[in-house]
């Protein structure tokens, strides 16, 4: 028998990336863009060619050189701007479902990748398209992208502190995905204070506690309806909403659709999964 491989050093754990934008830019001196306010997660550029500025909402200006990777609090962007002729780079919006164990707010020097022109393309492809399941694929090559280029960095960075706080946060939320949790019950369990806790989720999480809690929701609660035998009523109580109506109006201002639509479509697209045959007489599932 033949067999190769190698035994991890230890977990190899990675949060969920949910790629929101990508863009590619080539930029003229001078020519940049202001970034809208209250975006959630982190935007993150992998630059090439020529030199970029990013200013920040509180006064700080970052210079980033070629052949870079930077990652930016979104909500803390206020402005982009080309230095050098021929900036060209790519722009990434993304969120994530955990601490982002990765340098924020610096340079990283990274070599280009071979297949990076490939990947970029082919997730750029998944994100516009209307299939749920190319946009996933689209998260999973940037996500695929995006660790390549951090393992390849060569600098060093320990993770700190936070990140295993936070951690053990979220470890807790999603044990008892269908509690009733808010940010002041998280700061109570965690013992600290709501502001302290607003600012740890926003540094390591790039958004709040109560924007990130309600996101987690609603993906957990689209997969429940996708994969499970609950009805909507049933899925809007166990993800802690008010009322399947609060619910409806959640999900719709987070998918675009309301439940009820969201699952005509996705069935109608041989997406969800079919639920097993009820004996006979037995009421089948309702929404």
């Amino acid at each position: 028998m033949l067999c190769s491989g190698a035994r991890g050093a230890g977990p190899a754990e990675v949060c969920g990336l949910s790629l929101l934008e990508a863009w590619s830019i080539e930029a003229p001196v001078g020519a940049g863009d202001l970034v809208e306010q209250d975006r959630p997660g982190f935007v993150a550029w992998r630059t090439f060619e020529g030199r970029g500025r990013l200013e920040f909402r509180d006064g700080r200006v970052l210079e980033v050189p070629p052949a870079s990777l930077i990652v930016a609090r979104a909500a803390l962007l206020e402005r982009w701007q080309a230095l050098a002729p021929g900036w060209r780079c790519w722009r990434f919006h993304f969120c994530c479902l955990g601490p982002l164990d990765a340098p924020v707010e610096r340079p990283m020097p990274i070599a280009e990748h071979a297949r990076d022109g490939e990947d970029f393309a082919t997730l750029v492809a998944g994100l516009g398209s209307p299939s749920r399941c190319q946009r996933q694929w689209a998260s999973a090559a940037f996500a695929g992208m995006f660790w390549r280029w951090v393992a390849g960095w060569c600098g060093r960075w320990s993770v700190p502190s936070s990140h295993a706080k936070v951690a053990a946060i979220l470890e807790r939320v999603y044990e008892r995905i269908g509690d009733e949790w808010t940010v002041a019950r998280l700061a109570t369990e965690e013992g600290v204070s709501e502001r302290y806790l607003n600012q740890l989720f926003r540094e390591v999480v790039g958004e709040s506690p109560k924007r990130f809690l309600n996101r987690l929701r609603l993906l957990t609660a689209e997969q429940m309806l996708r994969f499970g035998r609950l009805s909507m009523r049933e899925v809007a109580l166990e993800m802690g909403f008010a009322s399947p109506s609060h619910f409806s109006t959640a999900f719709r201002s987070f998918f675009g659709e309301s439940p009820r639509e969201y699952l005509r479509r996705v069935r109608s697209s041989g997406c969800a999964v079919q639920a097993p045959t009820e004996p006979s007489g037995a009421p089948g599932p309702s929404v």
